[in-house]
């Protein structure tokens, strides 16, 4: 049975008899309440304007205060009509399937006032939407892996100018060049040919990577060759890269390549996995060797 009471100056309007229910209380001030307060018990202080709930383990709870007839949300209590700030440093959107959240622009052109960020399938998913948010125009993807797909171009014009791209979880920018570290035993003959190169004698050696494209740049002056002559050099790949191609793969000619009987004509190929082979197309390279010089582009692992 639910019945109306008054003591002291509160009204309460709850359970008659029986276990406790919560109850609506009146009152001048929320000190006047004497009895024992229940979970959802909710009051009006008319001294002040508040209204409050009451929640176990944290107590009175102040929902709204009244001013000048109006009910105003306090600052605890979010508002759609108003910018809120959030100071809890966790706020969370939860739902068991898909959580998204939608930004609309009235005032953008038709068909193109809507973004939705959203969680699904545990794929974080950016959409363009349509003007009656049934269309998805574009969706941008983040997953668990670190990987980021976009249905067309990422367009840097109107990032900072110092803003660079990193790709296949490198430490250096895409296009961005690498100077390996010289190493002489990267630098060898045919069996019984020694080729001597010394890290004064690399004028260039540079690369950068653009996914899985090597692009090579490297100029070697005044090395000298001994033992039995041989049309053919090797350098290993920099950086330990590697290539999965074919023995051929990155075939080109070598622009600049000279030694002791001048300028010669050469090529360069993959020659195995980690190895380029610069091969000289008229014959055995000797002496001192004048000038190497090449860009090699290949497909790498």
């Amino acid at each position: 049975m639910t019945y109306l009471a008054q003591y002291n100056d509160v009204w309460r309007i709850g359970a008659g008899s029986g276990s406790p229910v919560p109850s609506y209380y009146i009152c001048d001030l929320l000190s006047s309440i004497t009895v024992t307060p229940v979970s959802g018990d909710k009051a009006y202080e008319s001294n002040t304007g508040r209204s409050y709930v009451y929640i176990a383990g944290t107590g009175w709870v102040i929902l709204l205060t009244n001013t000048n007839d109006f009910f105003t949300i306090l600052p605890q209590v979010a508002r759609r009509d108003t910018p809120n700030t959030f100071t809890n440093p966790e706020q969370r959107i939860q739902y068991a399937g898909y959580a998204r959240l939608f930004f609309r622009d009235d005032s953008g052109a038709a068909d193109n006032k809507v973004f939705c960020i959203m969680n699904q399938s545990n794929i974080l998913q950016i959409w363009a939407l349509n003007d009656a948010e049934n269309t998805i125009q574009a969706s941008f993807t983040f997953n668990h892996a670190g990987d980021f797909g976009a249905p067309r171009n990422i367009n840097c014009v109107n990032m900072a100018a110092s803003a660079q791209f990193y790709e296949q979880g490198r430490t250096v920018p895409i296009g961005f060049w690498k100077f390996p570290t010289f190493n002489s035993a990267n630098f060898y003959g045919d069996s019984g040919t020694t080729w001597t190169v010394t890290s004064g004698q690399i004028g260039i050696n540079q690369y950068t990577l653009i996914g899985k494209t090597l692009i090579w740049n490297v100029c070697i002056f005044n090395s000298t060759l001994s033992g039995t002559a041989s049309p053919a050099l090797y350098i290993n790949l920099p950086d330990s890269l590697s290539s999965s191609g074919a023995y051929w793969s990155g075939m080109s000619a070598v622009p600049y390549l000279q030694d002791a009987s001048g300028i010669r004509k050469g090529m360069i190929h993959l020659h195995g996995p980690s190895t380029v082979r610069v091969y000289a197309l008229d014959g055995n390279l000797s002496g001192t060797l004048y000038a190497l010089g090449f860009t090699f582009i290949l497909l790498i692992n």
